[in-house]
């Protein structure tokens, strides 16, 4: 799974009611919802998307997957609870998508700037107080074959000490970028004696409130998708 580009997906999404249009219109793209999805097995998984992200009657799903409407309703009713317990516990419901808000906008440049600066106290405001960080395989020094979580306020402020400060400390540029209808950042770094800033990773945010509730990173090979440059 990885991020895409919203300057994509608006080419993409259609005005004229077509499924893969109702699809990009909601927040069924948000990467929270497509990690919770994962966790289905692939029956219960294509019910969930004909009737609850398609909105698909249950008719319709029955005939397209070949089974009765019982057993639809029935698989439907296993799924939501098992992606509700794997999402953001402030986002159960998934809502049409909009564009970003002020405080989004205000929360995402503070971030940027208290990270350049390396300064351990704006960088500690501004996650929620149970914020999860995630790390995927071969991003922002991750090599470890499987992804990796951090979660809570804490514990995401000491996974990042060592970037930020002492003998392995790296200078940041970061650079602002939409992934999946959420905001998102290009994580650029330059070691001691290094010239240029070299891609580091992609970083998707979800903000509620003010907060930052849950940054993931990922590999820096998706830059050229975003239309970022490899070096600063």
């Amino acid at each position: 799974m990885r991020p895409y580009p919203d300057r994509l997906l608006a080419g993409i999404a259609s005005p004229d009611g077509e499924p893969d249009a109702m699809v990009i219109a909601r927040e069924t793209l948000e990467l929270a919802f497509l990690v919770a999805i994962q966790h289905l097995p692939p029956r219960q998984r294509a019910v969930l998307v004909l009737r609850d992200v398609l909105g698909w009657p249950a008719k319709d799903a029955a005939a397209t997957l070949e089974m009765s409407m019982a057993a639809v309703n029935s698989t439907l009713q296993r799924a939501r609870p098992t992606v509700r317990r794997h999402l953001p516990p402030r986002r159960l419901d998934w809502a049409p998508t909009s564009n970003p808000s002020d405080e989004e906008r205000a929360v995402l440049q503070r971030y940027m700037e208290a990270i350049e600066r390396a300064d351990n106290a704006a960088i500690g405001a501004l996650p929620h107080a149970d914020a999860r960080c995630g790390q995927q395989s071969g991003a922002g020094g991750h090599n470890d074959a499987q992804p990796t979580w951090y979660s809570g306020r804490e514990a995401l402020l000491v996974a990042w000490q060592p970037a930020l400060h002492g003998p392995r400390a790296m200078e940041f540029r970061l650079l602002p970028t939409r992934a999946n209808h959420q905001p998102a950042i290009a994580v650029y770094v330059r070691s001691p004696g290094e010239v240029e800033y070299r891609a580091f990773r992609l970083d998707v945010l979800r903000i509620e409130g003010g907060a930052i509730v849950e940054p993931v990173g990922f590999v820096p090979d998706l830059f050229p998708a975003f239309g970022l440059p490899s070096s600063l």
